[in-house]
């Protein structure tokens, strides 16, 4: 509270307030009143009005969430602050993820790069003079058991 209190000071001339209890609760007084601090919704953040769910009404909730984000993304909010959307699976296939990166061994990353240069004047006794790890069939593996002892 203390950020509104120099507002209300008059330490700084904007505030955004992402708590409606604060906003109905807080924002008053005689500097209200007088017109000399103007309360109002902006038509920016009117627009971007979606479903708000503080996150301990989100966790008491969670099946009427999930119901509601079937329909519409529904925002998660943490100390009054946006924090998450949830949205539903056709939603998020429709969003088309990312795939993560898949992890390859040496040999792998030297196989794709042979493969970018087919066509390639390289001969493949060039290629196997120049890479000569690319026939690796098994390459080592990390043991855990083994670090940790």
């Amino acid at each position: 509270m203390a950020r509104l209190e120099a507002f209300k000071a008059g330490e700084f001339d904007f505030i955004t307030e992402y708590s409606a209890r604060n906003w109905a609760r807080q924002y008053q007084g005689p500097k209200f009143r007088s017109g000399e601090i103007i309360k109002r919704e902006l038509d920016a953040v009117k627009k971007a009005a979606a479903p708000t769910w503080a996150l301990q009404q989100a966790k008491n909730n969670f099946s009427q969430l999930v119901r509601a984000a079937a329909l519409e993304p529904q925002f998660v909010t943490v100390h009054g602050k946006p924090a998450v959307v949830v949205i539903s699976l056709a939603a998020f296939e429709a969003a088309k993820p990312i795939a993560a990166p898949r992890m390859l061994t040496g040999a792998d990353m030297l196989a794709e790069i042979r493969g970018a240069c087919t066509g390639s004047e390289i001969s493949d006794e060039e290629w196997d003079e120049i890479f000569p790890i690319h026939r690796a069939v098994d390459p080592p593996r990390f043991n855990i058991n083994e670090w940790a002892n």
